[in-house]
């Protein structure tokens, strides 16, 4: 803080009264803000989150888990070029859609050849097509059963949701690791997140959390259940992701859920996901005071584009659908994880 005082010898005038030190309270902050301050505290600055910015291929250093043996049945992963950029154009792809066109290939075609424009992407038209058809028309599985991204009509769903959710002072000791202590409480072992939360409960995430977080969620949809004072709302987030083979005859195993699991906390997707969920839970509390957020926000489906194959998209345990990573937070998580987010936490607690 800075204040003006008039000078002893001339009450007229004054002068810039400095304190001895001066205490940051607030700070602009991202999901990518944080994971790149992690293990460095504070000497990082502000980054914001654009569409596909989160998007690097696999690098590989990750501990995959082993698959069980399955058939010799091979499947085609569409040979797309990876990175940022191409994540980019893949999200404005999406967004754009006209799901209600038929045939929707042709729908996709239109779109392609008006967002891909690129001197990298004109040769890969085609492949983009297939890409984002098949994504629209594969199953989600697992509690979301047979409904696709490419049922919800334009209607139904808000496109790059860009939010700014209030937080505490970074002065109040609350501390990004904290969030991975809550999910320790309240998950059950079984739970997909499980070994996640032990990962960023590590002191890498003693990372200070105040004053704005910022993000953009890639899509908002309202689930055909929903009634006027009931929504059923599904944060969905697209991954142009192009995940690693090594060693695989069949290139889509690379997209079985249990790799998906694996590939979501290799690039802490989970936080962003928790943290997506709870401004989705303030903005219910606005707009739906007298709404159950636990039942309105039905999940979360992140969805690796490149592993899935339209309808007959393999599928694993519990009907998990390969390509498709989907979760469900267990009832009072996301009440708790706003009220974490404002509460002042005692000196000691997450260091």
């Amino acid at each position: 803080t800075r204040s003006l005082a008039p000078q002893a010898d001339d009450p007229d005038s004054l002068q810039l009264a400095l304190p001895p030190t001066v205490t940051r309270t607030f700070r602009r902050m991202s999901f990518t803000s944080i994971t790149a301050m992690r293990g460095y505290g504070r000497h990082r600055v502000f980054e914001p989150e654009h569409s596909g910015y989160d998007e690097p291929q696999i690098t590989g250093s990750l501990a995959l888990p082993a698959l069980p043996e399955t058939p010799t049945e091979q499947h085609d992963v569409v040979d797309l070029p990876a990175g940022i950029m191409v994540g980019r154009v893949v999200h404005e792809i999406f967004e754009h859609v006209d799901t209600r066109q038929r045939p929707l290939t042709d729908e996709v075609r239109r779109v392609v050849t008006e967002r891909a424009t690129s001197g990298r992407l004109r040769s890969a038209h085609d492949s983009l097509v297939t890409v984002v058809s098949e994504t629209l028309a594969t199953p989600l599985g697992g509690p979301f059963g047979k409904l696709s991204l490419g049922d919800i009509p334009p209607v139904d769903r808000l496109a790059e949701l860009t939010f700014e959710m209030g937080l505490t002072s970074l002065t109040a000791g609350v501390r990004a690791r904290a969030i991975g202590e809550l999910l320790r409480q309240v998950l059950p072992e079984t739970d997909l997140l499980y070994d996640y939360a032990g990962q960023l409960a590590n002191p890498a995430f003693d990372v200070p959390v105040g004053g704005l977080l910022t993000g953009s969620i890639d899509g908002l949809l309202r689930l055909p259940e929903s009634t006027p004072d009931r929504p059923r709302l599904l944060i969905t987030d697209y991954k142009s992701n192009k995940l690693h083979t090594t060693g695989m005859n069949d290139p889509l195993r690379a997209y079985h859920p249990d790799r998906l699991t694996a590939a979501m906390a290799e690039h802490h997707y989970p936080l962003q996901a928790l943290l997506y969920g709870t401004a989705v839970y303030r903005l219910l509390r606005w707009r739906l005071p007298e709404a159950d957020p636990d039942d309105c926000i039905a999940g979360v489906a992140y969805a690796f584009i490149r592993g899935m194959k339209g309808p007959n998209t393999p599928t694993a345990e519990q009907g998990r659908r390969y390509g498709v990573f989907v979760w469900q937070a267990p009832p009072g998580l996301w009440q708790q994880l706003s009220d974490l987010l404002v509460t002042p936490q005692p000196a000691g607690v997450g260091a």
